[in-house]
């Protein structure tokens, strides 16, 4: 029989909006005209990337969301998980490989370690005032050896950082939370509660975000007003602007993007229409699939939207296996020959978040996500005055305009 290590896989995310300070604490201020927009130019392979890892965003959000209590706000970031994934899928090998390969929606290996390299090179650069950042790294039992070839592939396409530690010394814990806390601001300061020393390693990725709107919120309007649950009614902190912003309405929701900076990146609401709710927009997405918004139009219009905080932590090893890929947590199947010299299954999978939005911008990711769902009714008739008073539940998505990637989804709920 063989004797299986077991290793842990942290996908870790953060999109913090600190007023407008970036990681240094600088303020992030920019007198008169904003930088002018940057794209990410993707291959067709890396463009089929991001259909895939869009796809995945919100199949793991509906298996996430199904997995907590009714009416919870929470926040992914599944190009987290995807990193993390995309990492680990280089010690892969057959069934094992197979099987993540489906989960990310791509056998192609070599373009998923491409496209991940050019959105940690690129995704920053875009908008000066917007501070984003994608941090990985290998931790490793000092134990235990990992595979040369392993090691160049995750340095070379994942900026990783692979240092051996002594799992058995506290200093292994705390050199592991320091660095989510160096890369996260702060914002997430601890990721493990406790080190196993018989783990082989520690997966770690990072994502930290910080934007501020295009389009300030003014503090002098912003109130407490009802918010609907679906218990009844609770007093939030609403904020209140009228501006133009691109905005349509389909058979299940209004959709509105509130950009960010140079509109490099945004978030896209989806706030439910009368007798529609989140299930049906997530129910229709999964269905129908998630594609550029064609339908959004510049329209001058009353935005409501809730200052919000949410922090959120999640096991993933029960919700990934029942995506397709059991063989990676199950230590009489699991195939990473070519990871460790020692035969090792993933034994856990930790994700957390934290968002928060105000005046000034957004604790979460900012991507432009101009979006629309096939198989809707067609767009209505939109109002000379439109409102969008996100006043009940709602889907949140940060994403990135040039190439459509999303980098946060959540729900908020008012809790």
């Amino acid at each position: 029989m063989r004797t299986f290590t077991r290793f842990m896989m942290v996908a870790l995310m953060l999109c913090p909006f600190l007023t407008s300070c970036n990681s240094e604490g600088e303020d992030l201020i920019y007198d008169g005209e904003l930088i002018e927009r940057k794209d990410i130019v993707l291959t067709r392979s890396e463009q089929e990337m991001v259909t895939n890892s869009n796809a995945f965003a919100f199949n793991l959000f509906e298996k996430v969301r199904d997995d907590l209590a009714e009416g919870k706000s929470f926040m992914i970031s599944p190009l987290s998980v995807t990193y993390a994934l995309g990492m680990l899928n280089n010690g892969a090998d057959g069934q094992t490989k197979e099987e993540i390969c489906k989960v990310l929606g791509t056998d192609d290996v070599e373009s998923m370690n491409a496209f991940c390299r050019k959105m940690i090179d690129e995704s920053g650069k875009l908008d000066p005032s917007t501070k984003l950042s994608i941090a990985n790294a290998v931790e490793v039992n000092q134990f235990y050896k990992l595979y040369e070839e392993f090691i160049k592939v995750v340095k070379a396409n994942y900026d990783a950082e692979v240092e051996n530690l002594d799992f058995s010394s506290p200093s292994a814990l705390k050199h592991i939370n320091d660095w989510c806390a160096n890369h996260t601001n702060n914002l997430i300061p601890t990721i493990l509660e406790s080190l196993d020393p018989a783990s082989a390693a520690v997966l770690l990725n990072a994502i930290y975000f910080k934007g501020i709107w295009t389009n300030k919120f003014d503090k002098k309007d912003t109130k407490k007003e009802d918010f609907t649950l679906s218990s009844g009614k609770k007093k939030v902190e609403m904020m209140h602007q009228k501006d133009r912003f691109d905005m349509g309405v389909n058979g299940i929701c209004q959709v509105i993007r509130l950009p960010y900076g140079n509109k490099a990146y945004s978030m896209t609401i989806l706030l439910p229409l009368e007798g529609k709710t989140t299930s049906d927009i997530i129910s229709s997405i999964i269905d129908e699939g998630w594609y550029i918004d064609l339908t959004l139009f510049p329209t001058f219009v009353d935005v409501k939207l809730p200052q919000f905080k949410t922090e959120s932590r999640f096991g993933l090893e029960r919700i990934l296996p029942s995506m397709g890929m059991p063989s990676a947590f199950d230590g009489n199947t699991s195939d990473f020959s070519k990871f460790c010299t020692t035969p090792t299954f993933i034994s856990q999978v930790i994700h957390k978040s934290f968002i928060e939005t105000n005046e000034e911008g957004t604790e979460a990711a900012a991507v432009t996500a101009t979006t629309d769902i096939a198989g809707w009714a067609g767009p209505t008739v939109v109002p000379q005055v439109p409102e969008f008073h996100a006043d009940h539940p709602f889907i949140y998505i940060i994403s990135e305009l040039s190439t459509n990637t999303i980098f946060f989804i959540g729900e908020y709920n008012g809790e």
